[in-house]
């Protein structure tokens, strides 16, 4: 009797741990909110910073061009949602990111230079496939 109360207080706590576990996994229930353009482009610098090992002087100019991006990132998705392109429909949002982004890594590689610009695009990947590996 001692051994299956024992047994059925194990279940019970790996039923809750795991059940907590898998909530924590999917965002714990909540949806993130949506950041600023001005909080996306602090933490993108400041993950460029670290990550490039840029010096000082860069964080300035790559925080107004991160800035200025993230705006127009998210003036983006805004029209796009106005004008009735639900999240459904990624191809004409991917298309246009993709041209934003290219755009911003023009005027990044100018900004830190080819080395750095390397450098980047690899730290990119790396953080990419650590996203994915999360999911």
């Amino acid at each position: 009797m001692n051994r299956a109360v024992r047994l059925c207080g194990v279940l019970i706590l790996s039923m809750f741990v795991s059940a907590t576990y898998a909530q924590q996994r999917q965002g714990g229930g909540q949806r993130q909110q949506p950041r600023t353009p001005e909080e996306m482009a602090k933490a993108e610098t400041e993950w460029m910073m670290k990550e490039l090992s840029l010096d000082k002087e860069m964080e300035k100019p790559l925080e107004e061009l991160q800035l200025k991006h993230a705006k127009k990132q998210v003036e983006m998705r805004e029209s796009l949602r106005a004008a009735g392109v639900q999240r459904g429909n990624f191809q004409e949002m991917r298309e246009r990111m993709e041209k934003l982004n290219e755009e911003k890594n023009k005027e990044l590689k100018k900004l830190i230079g080819e080395e750095k610009f390397k450098l980047y695009e690899k730290k990119l990947e790396e953080r990419r496939e650590a996203m994915r590996r999360r999911r």
